[in-house]
């Protein structure tokens, strides 16, 4: 429970289930208020939590394959001027978002497993490469340029596949 002016992540998991319980923006930032918040903290809350909905909710109408101005066209029918809605649709492009509103994609999250085996691949493929251009164990032709390439193609499926 908060009793400042600061709201901590504990207060925006809190407002994040009542939002997921069917609560409106004001109910929940009573309930802020009612934990210790101070109602500029509530409110600060509230709207960051809400501008992450929007932004996801912009960022998977991208994914789903709507155009930027299909989006912008469809935030400017739920109210928002076409600054506004040009500004969401830029910063869902930018940084696009998964379905929990508090969470953006990692940067490097993947699976490590998948990562890993790429890059033992890819430096396999770089002692083959060294071993075939200095003649200390050739190998079939390309092969060090082969593992590399897979190995990269790997660890990189890895990246994206968190």
């Amino acid at each position: 429970m908060s009793d400042s002016s600061q709201p901590t992540q504990a207060d925006y998991d809190f407002a994040v289930r009542k939002f997921g319980d069917g609560l409106t923006a004001e109910a929940v930032e009573v309930q802020l208020v009612d934990r210790g918040l101070t109602a500029d903290a509530a409110k600060e809350v509230v709207v960051d939590l809400m501008a992450q909905m929007i932004r996801q909710e912009a960022s998977q109408m991208l994914q789903d394959g709507l155009l930027p101005m299909q989006v912008e066209k469809h935030l400017r029918e739920r109210g928002f001027s076409a600054e506004a809605a040009q500004t969401i649709v830029a910063n869902a492009q930018a940084h696009p978002m998964h379905a929990n509103y508090s969470e953006t994609v990692p940067a490097g999250g993947g699976n490590v497993i998948v990562m890993g085996l790429g890059a033992i691949i890819f430096v396999i493929g770089v002692f083959l490469f060294i071993g075939n251009v200095t003649g200390m164990f050739p190998t079939v032709p390309c092969a060090g340029w082969l593992g590399m390439v897979i190995g990269g193609g790997i660890w990189g499926a890895g990246k994206k596949g968190g």
